[in-house]
């Protein structure tokens, strides 16, 4: 399960900057997003959908435009917060 966040993620409150999907649900299961604007930031948080699933995961991405992905550890979203 994934969901997309803009700017940034703020685990204080999850529904903050969080963007529904085509459907206007707001997580991402084998789903599509079709409209992401050039030279923005979107974070991009996936979790099981329940607490023992385990394994690799695929994140696939097109469009016109090149797409960079940078991992973000929790430890340096809490950092944000702390600091």
């Amino acid at each position: 399960m994934g969901f997309l966040y803009t700017q940034h993620f703020n685990p204080f409150s999850p529904y903050e900057r969080l963007l529904p999907n085509e459907d206007n649900s707001y997580f991402l299961v084998m789903c599509q997003v079709t409209v992401l604007q050039p030279n923005s930031t979107y974070i991009l948080i996936v979790t099981p959908s329940f607490y023992d699933e385990i394994g690799n995961f695929t994140v696939w991405v097109s469009g016109p435009s090149k797409a960079v992905f940078y991992p973000i550890s929790i430890e340096n979203i809490y950092h944000q917060f702390f600091s």
